[in-house]
């Protein structure tokens, strides 16, 4: 399998692009689920900053140019520190994968763990994402999971209005 990657797609704003620094955590994660030749790309008509953090939002194509999905990173604050992650959709938003992509805290990095970051894949349009509710929570990492809960549920939402599938 082999992914065509444009090094030169995201801005530097502070520093590197979280794309940039995970490149190859993020490649392989794609690679995971979909098939053959990829391309990640930025959308030039995207501005992807809204709320508080700021988004970097990639659209996933097939080498023939057919979109198959799009790819959310982001940083998320837990007790002092923020931590990176992403969260890939197919074309329709629907979440496929989640991944913690660099925690820095000492406490509450269980929330990297696939146990707990399966439980948004399937979900769509920020529904049935309350922590505690539709998410089992972690016990020493009340604050990550409350985090990474309130800014997954955030780019789901976004995701749909971005797509247009409200």
């Amino acid at each position: 399998m082999v992914l065509a990657l444009l090094l030169s797609i995201l801005p530097s704003l502070s520093g590197p692009s979280l794309y940039t620094r995970f490149q190859k955590k993020i490649m392989k994660q794609v690679a995971l689920l979909f098939e053959g030749e990829v391309t990640l790309h930025k959308d030039p008509h995207l501005n992807a900053s809204r709320s508080s953090r700021p988004v970097e939002l990639l659209l996933i194509e097939t080498s023939g140019g057919s979109q198959v999905g799009y790819l959310i990173l982001s940083e998320a604050p837990s007790k002092v520190e923020k931590f990176s992650y992403m969260v890939i959709f197919n074309q329709n938003g629907v979440i496929l994968a989640v991944s913690i992509l660099q925690y820095r805290e000492n406490y509450g990095g269980e929330i990297s763990s696939k146990r707990f970051l399966r439980q948004f894949v399937g979900k769509t349009n920020g529904k049935q994402m309350s922590l505690n509710q539709d998410i089992d929570g972690i016990s020493g990492a009340t604050i990550s999971a409350m985090s990474i809960t309130r800014a997954i549920r955030e780019d789901s939402e976004w995701i749909m209005k971005y797509t247009k599938h409200d």
